[in-house]
């Protein structure tokens, strides 16, 4: 019996400092990112090779704001978003921010909303018809004869599934053969202790 209340004491105790180290955690998670969001907009760069940067910048309360590369860029309240920083966190701990797209080295931010496209979602829907791919599919493989799926890619893949499996079993009878002398060894344990 003492030795369940030792444990129980235990347990307790452990739960109750990660339970402290838990609320310690969250509450500075959400003081910090409150804090870093405070008069700063969130800039998405579209830079010279594509690549998307993201900068939370700070806004000096004028209508421009100094990026990283050193340029100034214009605040557009009529091209501002909303999006939640910083990412990566859960939606609880994030802080919605004002944000501006812009493209790296021009100072006015675009509206992505305004961009305008050929191509429409209910277009895209009605080109890839199922029926369609298929039969795209079909005149490509026709095309390509048997070069496509050959035998050799099939038997390193049985090869490699074989070798998998084998050293699944391999390993589930390795640890299954521990466990057993581990369970042998605690029931030795046990006895000795009844005989004390």
């Amino acid at each position: 019996m003492g030795l369940f209340l030792a444990t129980a004491q235990a347990f307790i105790i452990m739960m109750g400092v990660s339970l402290g180290v838990m609320v310690l955690t969250l509450g500075f998670t959400i003081f910090w990112v409150r804090r870093e969001v405070k008069d700063k907009i969130y800039a998405f760069f579209v830079e010279p090779n594509n690549q998307i940067s993201r900068e939370l910048i700070k806004t000096n309360g004028t209508m421009k704001i100094s990026a990283k590369d050193g340029g100034d860029y214009i605040l557009a309240p009529s091209k501002t978003k909303w999006s939640k920083w910083p990412p990566g966190l859960p939606s609880w701990a994030q802080e919605i921010v004002p944000t501006l797209f812009y493209t790296r080295n021009n100072p006015e931010p675009f509206d992505p909303e305004k961009a305008r496209s050929i191509l429409t979602a209910q277009s895209l829907r009605h080109i890839t018809d199922e029926g369609m791919l298929r039969a795209t599919w079909r005149d490509a493989h026709e095309a390509a004869g048997d070069n496509i799926g050959g035998s050799k890619w099939t038997l390193r893949l049985a090869v490699v599934n074989s070798i998998i499996i084998v050293s699944l079993i391999v390993v589930v009878g390795f640890m299954y053969k521990m466990l057993s002398s581990a369970a042998s060894s605690i029931n030795e344990l046990l006895n000795i202790v009844k005989g004390l």
